[in-house]
């Protein structure tokens, strides 16, 4: 956002002392080269645009699993066929 508006991260969110403008510039540069590069490693070796943007989509999902437990399992994609037979009870 800061790119597009030409302006300092800490001028659009009017950070006025010096010291912590710096800090959040310097944390907002740091989160986003590392991300970019992480986004670009990503979609290497991909075979199709459409493959590569699944990648980039995988990895931005995994930066932004804020709050939860990075040993949790992630979410499936798919049902469980297992659970829905679970819920089907013959009728006696």
């Amino acid at each position: 956002m800061a790119k597009e508006y030409h302006c300092l991260p800490s001028d659009l969110y009017f950070i006025h002392d010096e010291f912590t403008a710096w800090s959040f510039n310097r944390a907002v540069y740091t989160f986003g080269s590392e991300l970019e590069a992480d986004l670009d490693a990503s979609e290497k070796g991909a075979k199709s645009t459409a493959q590569a943007r699944r990648k980039r989509q995988m990895c931005m999902d995994k930066w932004m699993r804020t709050g939860i437990d990075p040993e949790a399992q992630p979410p499936r994609k798919f049902a469980d066929p297992a659970a829905r037979m679970k819920k089907v009870t013959p009728n006696a």
